[in-house]
């Protein structure tokens, strides 16, 4: 996404949108997949020789349980801010580096299909959150 830096006010916000392909971005990862088109927005105005942009990303996801391996819809709905340097040399800045790395960077550490999910049993891997174990466990 570029933005054309003479098109920027300090009156008056500029908004963009646009609709990217995940696999464009590189953006799919293990267990973290995007099941349609992410739709990219972007408010942006000048203050003081900064670019102070606000950007707001939807998309589909298909994810996977970090503890049952169960595979799960969600929508994901992250907005973040981001500031670039007005450069008087340049005409645009391009942001689609700065909104793929936030988006990376949100990414969770562990995906959880239920807060509550309690996984598969160790031993025979029944999925403890539609049955019981049958395994025979000592303590």
């Amino acid at each position: 996404m570029k933005l054309d830096i003479s098109k920027l006010s300090e009156d008056r916000e500029l908004e963009l949108s646009e609709e990217w392909d995940a696999l464009a971005f590189d953006l799919n990862s293990p267990g973290w997949q995007y099941a349609g088109p992410l739709k990219v927005q972007i408010k942006a105005v000048k203050d003081s020789g900064i670019a102070k942009i606000k950007a707001s990303v939807q998309a589909p996801l298909e994810l996977m349980c970090s503890r049952c391996s169960k595979t799960f819809s969600h929508v994901l709905n992250e907005t973040f801010d981001l500031v670039y340097a007005l450069d008087l040399s340049d005409r645009v800045i391009e942001i689609d580096e700065g909104i793929r790395e936030e988006l990376l960077l949100n990414y969770p550490t562990k995906i959880l299909c239920q807060e509550n999910c309690k996984g598969l049993c160790l031993k025979c891997g029944a999925d403890l959150n539609e049955e019981k174990c049958k395994c025979q466990t000592r303590t």
